[in-house]
């Protein structure tokens, strides 16, 4: 059975950018293809994490097959409920944001992105 993981807050907890590739990886294979839907992502605060590293999270979410399946690899998740991003103080925005930002709908809360 698939984890239901619907809600991940990882703000200020200093995470590196091999933390965050760790995390890009499992978060897509549970959202990817799956039935868990994301409904809030919050990485505020994480300055340390570098801009193309956010990119590499967004593009898998968008093209799940820019990363290394067993098999392969399942559609992009369904975003529909995904109600809220908060990437305050952090370096996210670059082309996999903007990329990902273009499949979502209906965000209830958007917050800041680059010190905001």
């Amino acid at each position: 059975a698939q984890p239901l993981l619907s809600r991940v807050n990882f703000s200020s907890c200093n995470l590196s950018r091999d933390d965050m590739q760790g995390l890009s990886q499992g978060l897509t294979r549970i959202w990817c293809g799956g039935t868990a839907l994301a409904e809030s992502i919050s990485f505020a605060g994480n300055k340390s994490i570098p801009s193309d590293t956010f990119d590499e999270f967004f593009l898998a979410l968008v093209d799940p097959s820019s990363q290394a399946w067993p098999g392969e690899a399942p559609p992009p998740p369904n975003l529909a409920y995904l109600q809220e991003l908060d990437m305050r103080n952090t370096c996210a925005l670059g082309p996999g944001f903007v990329a990902f930002a273009h499949r979502t709908v209906g965000f209830r809360a958007l917050r800041g992105l680059a010190g905001g």
